[in-house]
């Protein structure tokens, strides 16, 4: 009997390797010291690891072409950014510097100052490669090649090929903030390959009805959430997807459930900047939560930001939530609009922004209806099943920041780290419109490191699935 190691396996011992090869070399000094050669060192290793997380994954030109083009483009930018004359001490304003400033403090250990959780992942960071901007560069550019791996990864499972294949990749690689993103000290980047990585999860459920990539689904989330809950809706969206659908067959079932949701709605009031607890006791209740997201309208927070928009709404109570939600969720689905151009700058981000994730919108909601005008036999339930849960993870998660943005820029911030599911359903609603077929591709990617593919057009056998 032979042991063997899969593709995505190895990958992933090979980072692990890379990591603690760093982490080694951090630990004797040499990193802080010479940082200009630790950084040659961790790009080295980054380059073999993409090169061999790919290999299997890339299937026509064109993946090839986005894909490195992407990398080179994200890395020469970053390089551009921060000459090696400021690789430790970088020049950072606003979020950026905040981050940064306390995570240094954190790697020299010194705990007095309080900001959020990310300058925790920094500093942990600093532990594998020292305090090097570039190398926080890099760690972000890898993880959203990590997202466009898995939205091509999903497009050879469902045989999506052609002008959709390319549009989908060609989105989550090259979106301009996503470039932008990972070349700054932000945790959005984590967001890219976590939330993406966690759909992908929940689509192997779909597609094998094995629990255990539910939980992986729900794990891979947990990082996202740590470091801000407002994307607790994807959980929920796959909770409710689950109970929906999944029938109960016997008590144990019914009491997974139970601890599935008890264990979601204690993770979510323990990890939230809300203390929400405290406005329920103190007679405040849903109004006061309301009123506590919505903070960030406030002049106080915001200031007078050039991308400023609706600056005379303010939602303070449950009758005002319900009236301007919505009002919220469009502006910040997809500002800056119109009414708020300053100039020629604000017209191209719409364009290259904005306007993409109106068509995401709107091709989500049209694949949708082709998807059940076509499905009278409920052939395609699986597939509608991965469409709607996409559509309302990114719906739901914007009317969530929806309700506390109030700027542009912070819009675009937020709903462009959806991007790598809205990719994957920009793929789908191209596909299904020219008439292609939604099914895994025996013998592909479809089989994960060696594992039968599965066709989601195939029913379960008798109609036997993991309820949980």
């Amino acid at each position: 009997m032979s042991l063997r190691i899969g593709h995505k396996t190895t990958s992933a011992l090979l980072l692990l390797a890379v990591c603690l090869f760093m982490t080694v070399v951090t630990m004797t000094g040499f990193s802080d010291r010479s940082p200009e050669i630790a950084l040659v060192l961790y790009l080295f290793g980054m380059l073999v690891f993409l090169l061999a997380a790919s290999s299997r994954i890339l299937k026509t030109v064109n993946d090839i072409f986005i894909f490195w083009g992407s990398f080179v483009v994200k890395t020469v930018y970053a390089f551009y950014r921060f000459p090696f004359s400021e690789i430790t001490r970088p020049v950072l304003n606003g979020d950026a510097g905040g981050f940064w400033r306390t995570a240094s403090q954190y790697y020299q250990g010194n705990f007095k100052r309080i900001y959020t959780s990310f300058p925790y992942v920094l500093s942990f960071e600093f532990r594998i490669f020292g305090r090097n901007v570039l190398c926080c560069c890099l760690t972000n550019i890898v993880l959203s090649m990590i997202m466009v791996l898995l939205v091509v990864e999903i497009m050879n499972r469902f045989g999506i090929e052609g002008k959709s294949r390319l549009f989908a990749v060609a989105v989550s690689a090259l979106l301009p903030y996503g470039i932008q993103v990972c070349n700054s000290i932000l945790r959005e980047a984590i967001y890219f390959a976590f939330i993406t990585a966690s759909f992908f999860a929940y689509i192997k459920y779909l597609e094998t009805r094995k629990a255990v990539n539910v939980f992986v689904a729900i794990l891979l989330l947990i990082p996202v959430l740590f470091l801000h809950i407002g994307y607790f809706p994807i959980a929920a969206v796959y909770l409710i997807d689950l109970f929906a659908h999944e029938k109960i067959k016997t008590r144990r079932d019914l009491l997974n459930r139970i601890l599935i949701i008890a264990a979601f709605t204690a993770f979510v009031i323990l990890t939230s900047r809300l203390n929400s607890i405290g406005y329920l006791t103190s007679g405040n209740g849903i109004e006061g939560i309301i009123a506590k997201i919505s903070g960030a309208n406030s002049e106080e927070y915001m200031g007078e930001a050039g991308s400023r928009y609706l600056a005379r709404i303010k939602i303070t109570s449950l009758p005002t939530f319900l009236l301007y939600a919505p009002v919220k969720w469009f502006y910040y689905m997809f500002s800056p609009l119109p009414t708020n151009w300053r100039g020629l700058m604000d017209i191209f981000v719409f364009l290259v922004d904005g306007l993409v994730h109106f068509l995401f919108v709107w091709s989500s909601i049209a694949c949708i209806r082709r998807i059940k005008r076509n499905n009278s036999d409920g052939h395609l339930d699986k597939v509608l099943r991965i469409v709607r849960t996409g559509f309302w993870a990114v719906v739901l998660c914007g009317f969530v920041f929806g309700l506390g943005t109030s700027t542009a820029g912070t819009a675009i911030r937020h709903r462009d780290v959806m991007i790598g599911i809205e990719a994957v359903l920009f793929g789908f609603a191209s596909y299904t419109r020219t008439g292609g077929l939604l099914k895994p591709v025996s013998g592909t990617a479809a089989a994960d490191d060696g594992a039968p593919a599965s066709d989601i057009d195939e029913p379960a056998a008798d109609n036997e699935s993991v309820a949980l």
